[in-house]
C-alpha cells in the first residue's frame, strides 16, 4: 500500500499555497522578517539568494540569536546570525516517516536548496491527515448510531437477524448469516431496515426512502475510501457529513 507523500501534503487545499513559500533575503532585518513571520502566522522563513536557499530564519533561532548577545539591540541586524540549516525532503517522501522528525522540528523544506518546492510544517501534516482521517471516524460514529437505534428500538435483535437473514442463508450456499448486529455491512443494515420498519422509530418509518439513500452514499464513500490514496470526493464527504448528522442525531432522541 502506497501511503501519503510530502507532495499529497503541498497539494491540499485550505487557503495557503505550500507550494509558493514566502522567502527572504539574507540582507532582510531581524525585525522586517518577524514582521513577515507574524502578519503570515508563520514559524520560519527560508533565506534564498539567487535562487538558491542558503538556510532558514526562525523565531527559536531568532531566540538563539537575541539569547547569544543579550546586550545587544538586534532588531535592526540581518538574519544572517539566525540562519539555520533545513532538512530537505522531496516530494514522494512518505510522511509517515516525518513523525520523529516533525517531534524535534516544526517543519521540513520539499525539494532542494536549487529546487525549493514547498514548505512542510507540523501543523501542515496534522491537518491533512485530520482531513484524509475524519471520514473514517464518522463513518464508524454512524454505524455506531445505526446499531444503537435498532437495540433501543427492538427487544429481540437475535430472532430479528434470523428472521431477516436466516432465508438467505439456507438459499445461498456463499452467504453466512451475521451473528450480531455488530458484524453487519451497510447492504444489511439497509435489509433490516425494510424489513423490521415497524419496530424503528417514526422518523425512519416517514424517512425510509431517505434512509435507505443515505446509507447507500455512506456504503459508496467507504468504499472509496477503502482505495487510500484515491479519496474521496467533496459531494462524498457532504454525505457522509450529512449521514452523521442524521443517524447521531436520531440516536440521541431515540434514547430520551
Amino acid at each position: 500500500m502506497q501511503f501519503y507523500t510530502a507532495g499529497d501534503v503541498l497539494q491540499q487545499e485550505k487557503g495557503v499555497d505550500l507550494t509558493d513559500p514566502i522567502t527572504i533575503e539574507p540582507t532582510t532585518t531581524i525585525k522586517e522578517a518577524l514582521s513577515v513571520m507574524f502578519r503570515h502566522d508563520f514559524t520560519q522563513l527560508p533565506v534564498v539568494v539567487s535562487g538558491t536557499v542558503s538556510g532558514v530564519v526562525t523565531f527559536k533561532s531568532i531566540s538563539r540569536m537575541l539569547k547569544s548577545t543579550p546586550e545587544s539591540s538586534i532588531i535592526n541586524n540581518s538574519v544572517r546570525g539566525a540562519l539555520v540549516q533545513p532538512r530537505y525532503v522531496n516530494e514522494g517522501h512518505d510522511i509517515f516517516e516525518l513523525f520523529d522528525t516533525f517531534a524535534e522540528d516544526e517543519y521540513v523544506l520539499v525539494g532542494n536548496e536549487n529546487d525549493l518546492r514547498g514548505i512542510m510544517t507540523r501543523y501542515d501534516m496534522f491537518y491533512f491527515l485530520q482531513s484524509q482521517f475524519e471520514p473514517f471516524i464518522k463513518i464508524g460514529e454512524i454505524e455506531q448510531s445505526v446499531r444503537s437505534i435498532f437495540r433501543s428500538s427492538i427487544d429481540d435483535i437475535e430472532g430479528k437477524i434470523k428472521d431477516t437473514f436466516g432465508p438467505r442463508e439456507e438459499n445461498d450456499p456463499s452467504y453466512s448469516m451475521p451473528t450480531s448486529i455488530d458484524h453487519f455491512n451497510f447492504e444489511e443494515y439497509k435489509r433490516f431496515i425494510r424489513k423490521n420498519i415497524s419496530d424503528l422509530p417514526i422518523q425512519i418509518k416517514k424517512e425510509i426512502d431517505f434512509v435507505i439513500d443515505l446509507l447507500e452514499q455512506v456504503r459508496k464513500s467507504r468504499n472509496a475510501l477503502f482505495h487510500f490514496r484515491a479519496g474521496i470526493s467533496e459531494i462524498d464527504r457532504e454525505a457522509i457529513d450529512v449521514a452523521h448528522s442524521y443517524f447521531t442525531t436520531l440516536d440521541t432522541n431515540s434514547n430520551k
